[in-house]
């Protein structure tokens, strides 16, 4: 581990009924990470007590970690097996003209990492698959106006913790501070809150998360649409 290292860390659930799926799935990056990807110094997957899923992978760079996020052919392969495992209905992807070069790679990365999921004839293990929806968070880029927003004040505070899993980028060393980006904590609590409170205010509730789609969205009854108009 160098002094120039960083961490990336991922928490999230495995569905009921969908383990087998995901097993199948971590079967088939590991040899690919392993065996393609030596700038990933590791790549550990742990379950706690409660269920909960620890992804940690370490970098010897952040040029490494851009590295690993480049839209190849193996890269793209990855991707459509895991969504083949995995078989999901909606995929939530970063905003696609977003500045952060990771995040429109990310983008992109997924949309076609879905596509090619579908096809039938291509050399990977499972069955061929689609998601149905794929939204774009759009939640720092205030400037695009969401298709829709989703009411999340239940769910804030648990939201908020989740952001300061990636405590690296807010409380950086000291010796790191003027290399590399830092968001204090006070000010990152202050535009976390701010950002929700502002797409909640446009739909009339506390707090709201934005997502745009390329596509219309279908209302059964107008009737009972949310949000006044006047």
């Amino acid at each position: 581990m160098t002094n120039n290292s960083i961490d990336v860390i991922f928490r999230f659930r495995v569905k009921p009924g969908k383990l087998e799926l995901y097993k199948q799935a971590i079967d088939f990056i590991l040899p690919i990470t392993e065996a393609k990807e030596p700038y990933v110094l590791e790549y550990k997957i742990y379950k706690n007590a409660e269920g909960v899923y620890t992804q940690h992978e370490r970098y010897p760079d952040e040029a490494a970690l851009h590295r690993h996020l480049e839209v190849t052919k193996d890269t793209k392969m990855a991707v459509a097996q895991r969504i083949r495992a995995l078989k999901p209905h909606t995929v939530i992807l970063p905003y696609w003209d977003g500045r952060h070069p990771d995040h429109y790679t990310a983008a992109r990365l997924g949309y076609e990492g879905c596509f090619l999921a579908g096809l039938k004839k291509l050399p990977i293990e499972g069955e061929a698959f689609r998601p149905f929806k794929i939204l774009y968070s759009t939640v720092y880029y205030r400037e695009v106006r969401p298709t829709f927003v989703v009411d999340i004040s239940k769910y804030y505070d648990r939201r908020y913790r989740a952001i300061l899993a990636y405590h690296s980028q807010f409380s950086p060393k000291t010796k790191d501070k003027k290399s590399k980006v830092d968001i204090p904590l006070d000010r990152l609590h202050h535009e976390v809150n701010l950002i929700a409170r502002y797409y909640g205010q446009m739909a009339g509730v506390e707090y709201a998360e934005p997502f745009l789609v390329k596509e219309v969205m279908q209302v059964e009854d107008v009737i009972k649409l949310p949000v006044r108009s006047v």
